[in-house]
């Protein structure tokens, strides 16, 4: 009965991540527009923040992206080079920057002033859909790791 329950668990989760992964590279496709990066799979995207001061007031997009040095220069995207630690520079104090992690890479923040709320709500969408896989991919590792304990102890008992 145990087998059959966490067989069961981890095809529903299964399922609910293949969706979330769909969703997920669905919004990539939507970020890739806004930066303006013709070909989605060219970047990844590390994080996104959407932050304001209440209602009526600006909101303020950030997504963070790492992006190699060719294809930054293909795009002709035009970022402030940041030469300090990474760490220490804040969201909006210098609106879309970039530093160079590696010798292949950039990492660069995307900033937007937006009074649409459309937009951030979309963008509040793709957040939590980046957080929901996350979290579903931790409960699938779980789930699946309680089914190999089942099956171990079974084995054991024999």
């Amino acid at each position: 009965m145990k087998k059959i329950i966490c067989i069961s668990l981890i095809v529903i989760v299964t399922i609910i991540e293949i969706i979330l992964v769909y969703i997920n590279l669905k919004n990539h496709v939507v970020i890739a527009e806004k930066l303006g990066i013709s070909n989605w799979t060219d970047f990844y995207v590390e994080n996104i923040l959407v932050s304001g001061f209440g209602p009526g007031s600006d909101n303020r997009i950030y997504i963070t992206f790492k992006i190699p040095i060719d294809k930054y220069n293909m795009y002709d995207l035009k970022y402030r080079d940041v030469n300090d630690n990474w760490d220490s520079i804040y969201y909006g104090e210098i609106a879309n920057k970039k530093v160079q992690t590696s010798e292949f890479m950039y990492k660069c923040i995307y900033e937007k002033m937006t009074y649409d709320k459309e937009e951030r709500n979309e963008l509040l969408q793709m957040m939590i859909a980046r957080l929901s896989l996350k979290v579903m991919t931790f409960i699938l590792s779980l789930f699946i790791i309680i089914y190999f304990i089942c099956i171990r102890e079974k084995h054991i008992r024999k």
